[in-house]
């Protein structure tokens, strides 16, 4: 009995450490697809509204005509449209939603 108490625990610690939403919030993944909901920073108006798509493979695309590349660590983003780099603060209050802070 002690020994399916002790499994049982443990399975629960592992699904609420590494799977659901506290992970998430811990470590947030920058692949899929957010819709801007608020932007702050260099052509701000420009950016509100629209929607950014990160693929696993440093591929992106601004609400599917713009592409370029991306690199992510946790909180700043840097995307390159050919020659010109953007780097941006990013949170996600909501699912799917993306703050996107331009710092130049």
């Amino acid at each position: 009995m002690t020994a399916l108490i002790r499994t049982a625990l443990a399975l629960f610690v592992a699904v609420a450490f590494f799977g659901g939403t506290a992970a998430h919030a811990a470590d947030p993944s920058i692949v899929g697809t957010w819709k801007v909901v608020e932007a702050k920073g260099p052509s701000a108006k420009d950016n509100k509204g629209q929607t950014y798509t990160f693929e696993d493979d440093g591929n992106m695309n601004v609400s599917r005509y713009t592409k370029g590349k991306y690199t992510f660590d946790g909180k700043i983003v840097t995307i390159m449209f050919g020659t010109i780099k953007m780097v941006a603060d990013v949170t996600f209050p909501a699912k799917d939603t993306m703050v996107y802070k331009l710092r130049n």
